[in-house]
């Protein structure tokens, strides 16, 4: 059977999706969702070093470099439907603003 993959941003918008894909009649036991978030943080724009200001640094320094960091996607939806069902997923999917292919 075919499988279909999305990473989503946010927590509401996974959940949305999910619901979307079981309204087309996925079992439930065909549609994963899982966080990619961990312990350590965002994908993109984590540091294990550098987040302190120091006094060596210019005053804005600390602001221009952290302040504006991107935690990245973090949620991937799974969904393993058959032939017949993939185009109402597709569907359901591409109506959800969230459709980070």
């Amino acid at each position: 059977m075919p499988i279909i993959a999305r990473v989503i941003e946010t927590l509401t918008e996974a959940n949305a999706a999910r619901d979307a894909v079981l309204r087309c009649g996925v079992p439930p036991e065909c549609v994963t969702l899982w966080s990619q978030a961990d312990e350590a943080g965002g994908v993109r724009g984590n540091f294990l070093t550098g987040d302190c200001e120091t006094g060596r640094s210019e005053p804005d320094e600390y602001d221009r470099r952290f302040k504006d960091f991107d935690t990245g996607a973090r949620f991937t939806l799974s969904v393993t439907a058959s032939d017949e069902q993939m185009p109402s997923v597709e569907a359901a999917l591409a109506t959800n603003k969230h459709d980070g292919r």
